[in-house]
């Protein structure tokens, strides 16, 4: 039963049936044993096509009981702006009220700032108005940001940036003159909103705070939200769920050594034009590098 405490396994298992037809490499087992729904790669397994989990979090990080998403899904790619720097949203929906939603997980404080957070939500704007549409066409959007610490350090659940007041603040110091004397006191509303949540957030006496201990939890059974514990327990000890987790496993190493491969390449890259004078295409040619590579090689330099 989600909520109750038990005592602690030794480590992910399956049961017998699924034993004897499967069984995953026990270095995979061990990750996975670990694995938190704060982890952002088993955070994507637990959403994927999972509409009714995603429902259920934001319900209660944003409070609202009554939001229905009509789509969800993980892993989004946004890529229309040519040249730009592209992003894949952890989790991106949309509820039937038109609201967009990016649901993002971030373990490291240095990956959670105000800039990102900006340009996620700018993204969302790009990925939602298209040529010819009146800008009045776009959506709502909300960017969530789940932090693994308490990113503001001030000890709450919830820092939500809803509104911006015309004089919310002096003006900034590029601005000259007696600009503070004509501001307004009006709200400007623009239909962005930017919400952080603090993953550390430890009261179990609230719903978001139970949430954030599931987060945090790597056991079905230490879970309080029962969504959240049957998915956890799907993922861990079932056949089905196992191999679908260890395959992400198998894929983000080899992502990761392919990464790799790549830098080293870029790396000496890099020396032949910097100490040879050799041109971008020239070193390249060196080293034999594929045609169907290049543009990707070329743009990390």
């Amino acid at each position: 039963m989600a909520g109750q405490k038990k005592e602690p396994a030794a480590g992910t298992h399956l049961d017998p049936a699924a034993e004897r037809k499967f069984r995953p490499n026990q270095e995979d087992l061990a990750i996975l044993a670990r694995f938190r729904p704060m982890d952002d790669d088993f955070m994507r397994c637990m959403f994927k096509d999972n509409l009714p989990l995603v429902e259920y979090v934001l319900r209660i990080i944003i409070g609202n009981e009554k939001l229905t998403l009509i789509r969800a899904e993980t892993q989004k790619d946004m890529k229309r702006l040519v040249g730009g720097r592209s992003l894949e949203l952890d989790v991106y929906a949309g509820d039937i009220d038109g609201r967009k939603y990016d649901f993002e997980i971030q373990r490291s404080d240095k990956g959670a700032g105000e800039y990102r957070a900006r340009y996620h939500s700018s993204v969302l704007d790009v990925e939602n108005l298209s040529a010819g549409d009146n800008f009045r066409d776009l959506p709502d959007t909300v960017m969530i940001m789940l932090t693994e610490t308490d990113f503001f350090g001030e000890g709450k659940a919830l820092y939500p940036v809803a509104e911006v007041r015309v004089d919310s603040h002096e003006a900034p110091e590029l601005f000259t003159g007696n600009i503070n004397d004509r501001l307004t006191g009006k709200q400007f509303r623009d239909g962005r909103y930017i919400l952080y949540v603090n993953g550390a957030y430890d009261n179990n006496d609230t719903e978001l705070g139970k949430l954030m201990h599931d987060f945090r939890s790597s056991r079905a059974d230490e879970m309080y939200h029962s969504p959240m514990a049957e998915r956890t327990r799907q993922l861990k000890e079932t056949e089905k769920g196992v191999e679908e987790v260890c395959r992400m496993i198998e894929e983000r190493c080899r992502q990761e050594r392919q990464e790799g491969r790549q830098e080293g390449i870029m790396s000496s890259v890099r020396i032949l034009m910097e100490k040879m004078g050799f041109t971008v295409d020239a070193a390249m040619d060196f080293f034999n590098i594929p045609v169907e590579e290049r543009e990707r090689l070329k743009a990390g330099l």
